[in-house]
């Protein structure tokens, strides 16, 4: 997976992003770790650079779009998690509420003012407890081990027999 002169974290957030539309196969642990690390420290190196350089209404907008595009490679990450446990991807379903939730916010910051969405969370405060739990679920499901050795659903990624 390394390429030449690359580092080895560098190929796996590549590969990851190259992998976004792939829902077959699986992954292990440390792509999901490198990808959201990675994502973490390009939204901080970003953000920084754009907080310096823009008013805070251009840098909230600009963000909110960047932390939406991070999230079109994860459902296919996310699937293929589960599937190196051996699981179906309706294990998803648990994420469904958060997502959701994340995902509207996001779109209402880039919208709507700010008494639109204050009273979007007013409302949505029963889903919001919903979802805490779902998706610490989902969080503890995804990080647990892989199954050793080929599944049905591919080769062990780590190698292991």
């Amino acid at each position: 997976m390394e390429q030449a002169g690359q580092p080895s974290w560098l190929a796996t957030f590549r590969s990851t992003i190259g992998s976004t539309f792939r829902f077959g196969g699986r992954s292990p642990n440390s792509e999901l770790l490198v990808y959201v690390l990675g994502a973490v420290f390009f939204n901080l190196a970003v953000g920084l650079l754009l907080m310096i350089g823009l008013d805070f209404e251009l840098y909230a907008l600009v963000q909110d779009g960047l932390q939406m595009l991070y999230f079109i490679p994860v459902p296919a990450l996310l699937t293929r998690r589960l599937h190196d446990q051996a699981r179906s991807a309706k294990f998803l379903w648990l994420a469904l509420p958060g997502l959701s939730l994340w995902a509207a916010r996001k779109v209402l910051s880039l919208t709507q003012p700010l008494s639109v969405r204050v009273a979007f969370d007013g409302w949505t405060w029963p889903v919001d407890l919903l979802s805490v739990f779902a998706s610490l679920a989902f969080v503890i499901l995804v990080l647990l081990p892989g199954s050793v050795g080929p599944n049905r659903f591919g080769p062990d990624p780590r190698g292991r027999e």
